[in-house]
Parts: C-alpha cells; sequence; structure tokens
C-alpha cells in the first residue's frame, strides 16, 4: 500500500496557501484519496468544514485557484458561481478581496511611478516585488486597465 503525499503549503503575501507539494493540474491542485482524484481546496474544506453538497462548489475567496487556505474558501451554489465566471467576476477584485495589501490607489501610483524600484515600492507596501512587477506588466488588477476584465 502506498503512503500518502503529505501536503506542504507556502505562505504567500495575501495570506494564500500554495500548494508546494502537489503540481497543479488545469489551474487547481489534486489529490488522491480513497481511489478517486479530488480537488485539493474541496477536500481540505470538507476534512474542515464537513460534506460540499452536489449542487455547491467550494469557492475562492481570494480568487487565486492554488490557494488551499481554509480561511480563504466558501461554498458557493453551483449556477451562481458558473454564472459569476461567465460574467467575468470569478472572485472579488482589487481592493474589494478581502486578502489584499494594495489599494487601487496604490495600484495605481505603482504604475504610473518611473522613479522608484520595484523593491522600492514592495517595501512601502509589505509586498514581494514579485506583486509589484505583476502590477506594473499588467498582469493582476487587470480591472484597472482601460478595457480590462
Amino acid at each position: 500500500m502506498r503512503s500518502r503525499r503529505a501536503i506542504e503549503h507556502e505562505i504567500d503575501e495575501n495570506g494564500c496557501f500554495v500548494c508546494t507539494s502537489h503540481s497543479p493540474h488545469r489551474g487547481y491542485h489534486q489529490l488522491k484519496r480513497n481511489g478517486r482524484v479530488q480537488m485539493m481546496h474541496r477536500w481540505i474544506y470538507e476534512q474542515i468544514y464537513g460534506v460540499v453538497p452536489d449542487s455547491a462548489v467550494v469557492h475562492h475567496i481570494c480568487g487565486n485557484t492554488l490557494c488551499i487556505n481554509p480561511l480563504h474558501l466558501t461554498v458557493k451554489d453551483r449556477s451562481l458561481h458558473i454564472g459569476d465566471h461567465r460574467r467575468g467576476i470569478p472572485g472579488n477584485k482589487g481592493e474589494l478581496n478581502a486578502a489584499s495589501k494594495l489599494t487601487d490607489v496604490d495600484v495605481m501610483a505603482i504604475r504610473q511611478d518611473r522613479e522608484h524600484s520595484n523593491t522600492w515600492w514592495s517595501k512601502k507596501y509589505g509586498v514581494s516585488q514579485t506583486v509589484v512587477s505583476s502590477v506594473r506588466l499588467g498582469k493582476t488588477w487587470k480591472h484597472l486597465l482601460s478595457g480590462g476584465k
């Protein structure tokens, strides 16, 4: 009998628990339990809070599909969840996201600034240089870009 692989994670600057022990598949971490493949975030939610009805999904409040932090997970009716995704609103964006350390004003200041380095901004707001770089390159906070979703 094979032993179960331990679930390991790192905590990012938004408090997300990002799994480091399992590779993601199609944007989500999976694991095999009781002979079947399951979404890791759903399995973790059910271990802590109980069984999720078939009519519901475990939703990432933080918007990070790689997050397995139980405090960032909630149950949402499947039809509402699908409707939100079709309308382009998978989760709270920007400063409406409870896990965000930046505000819309902060992001606009970072994008407009040409004087300071990513290191300077990361220290100012207590985020990683990767977060600042992603903001500047328009990879994150896209809703603040003209025509962004």
